[in-house]
């Protein structure tokens, strides 16, 4: 396990701490100002840091120093106790502002690529070849070649034009959601009332159906659980089975139906409900058997 440190001067450069899987040190190596994100090679054998190198700025908001942003690679091929690290950094292309500028990447006026590059977050490729990492503030991401360790380029992601109008909102409103069912039988609450399926968070769409209809998944986490009341949230129907829920909605008319509806179990079968479903105490270790 790997976790990235930074320093407690804002202009220092920051750490990657290795542990083992009993939280013990193995080895801390130094990499970059503000390591921001890491991720390890699909083999194991490197770890790649993005070091975002913020300004660092006074209680008046006054520039006080503005550290380099940075990419860092730790070699794991020795094993963690003999790891080596190559920082990479973005002073080649200092000299390239107006052909970066004109490929569409964003530099602040008066600044260089190599201050004003902050690398964020960062990924690699599935044959563990390249890695890229986002610049968000320049519109763009870097690209690093890994058998070479050096910095391929810088990829602009382009601009919206927001000359040629703003997006509009429009609402649907779910024709016919139900009263909460599991298993075709309608729940009731402990005073004998249904509650209509809602509590929906995160849309996902789902490509087109056969009769042209949008479709969507949507994930009602929050169930037909009350709001939080003193510190407590009431769950209103404890057999309430977790579901992901199947709409379609007719661009034409507007209508947008619940198609289907996919019950979540447990591993064993039983359903995973409304109330809490791992004991918060208990005498025994418990570890997920997770397969990516």
């Amino acid at each position: 396990m790997a976790a990235a440190v930074e320093a407690e001067d804002g202009a220092e450069t920051g750490q990657v701490v290795f542990f083992n899987a009993s939280g013990d040190v193995l080895n801390a190596v130094s990499v970059g100002v503000l390591p921001d994100a890491l991720t390890f090679s699909p083999d194991g054998t490197k770890v790649l840091v993005a070091n975002e190198g913020e300004p660092v700025l006074d209680d008046d908001g006054n520039l006080i120093v503005d550290p380099q942003g940075s990419i860092s690679i730790i070699d794991l091929t020795n094993g963690v106790a003999d790891a080596t690290v190559t920082t990479l950094d973005f002073t080649e292309f200092d000299s390239q502002v107006a052909d970066l500028r004109a490929d569409g990447v964003r530099i602040f006026p008066g600044r260089l690529p190599s201050a004003d590059f902050e690398p964020e977050l960062i990924a690699i490729s599935p044959d563990g070849t390249k890695a890229f990492a986002t610049l968000q503030e320049n519109n763009a991401v870097a690209v690093v070649d890994l058998a070479t360790k050096t910095i391929a380029g810088i990829q602009p992601l382009g601009v919206k034009d927001f000359s040629k109008g703003l997006p509009e909102l429009t609402s649907f409103e779910i024709s016919d959601r139900g009263d909460i069912t599991n298993g075709g039988e309608a729940l009731v609450t402990a005073t004998g009332e249904t509650i209509e399926l809602g509590g929906f968070s995160g849309l996902f769409y789902d490509g087109v159906a056969e009769n042209g209809n949008l479709k969507f998944l949507v994930i009602p986490d929050r169930g037909p659980n009350g709001d939080v009341t003193a510190g407590n949230r009431p769950f209103l129907l404890p057999d309430y089975q977790a579901r992901i829920v199947s709409l379609e909605l007719n661009e034409t008319t507007g209508d947008v139906t619940i198609t289907d509806e996919l019950f979540l179990t447990r591993p064993d079968g039983t359903p995973i409900t409304g109330l809490p479903n791992i004991p918060a105490l208990t005498s025994e270790q418990w570890m997920p058997q997770v397969t990516l």
